[in-house]
C-alpha cells in the first residue's frame, strides 16, 4: 500500500502472466519490478539485485512497451489520474 490507505491493483496485459492468474485462481501479491522512485527496468538483468532476493518468482521475459502503467485514484469522483502511462484514460 504504499504507506498509504489505499491498495494499488494491476491487471497485466501479457499472455502468460494472464494464464498464471486464470490457472492459480486467485490474485497474486507482486510488486513493481522497482522500489519506489527507482530506475523502472526494462531488461531482467536491470533489475534491483535486493528486490530479486525477496520475491519467490520472477518471469524472465523483457519488457514489450516503453512506457509505465497508467495509475488512477478510484478513490476519487470523478477518478483521478496520478500517472499517465500505456491506457490513456480521459475522466
Amino acid at each position: 500500500r504504499g504507506g498509504t490507505e489505499t491498495l494499488g491493483v494491476r491487471m497485466p496485459n501479457h499472455p502468460r502472466l494472464l494464464s498464471l492468474i486464470e490457472r492459480v485462481g486467485v490474485p497474486i501479491l507482486c510488486p513493481s519490478a522497482n522500489f519506489h522512485g527507482g530506475k523502472t527496468p526494462y531488461k531482467t538483468w536491470d533489475l534491483d539485485p535486493f528486490l530479486v532476493s525477496q520475491v519467490d518468482y520472477i518471469l524472465k521475459e523483457d519488457a514489450t512497451g516503453l512506457k509505465a502503467s497508467t495509475v488512477i485514484d478510484c478513490t476519487k469522483n470523478p477518478w483521478k489520474v496520478i500517472r499517465p502511462g500505456a491506457i490513456d484514460i480521459t475522466v
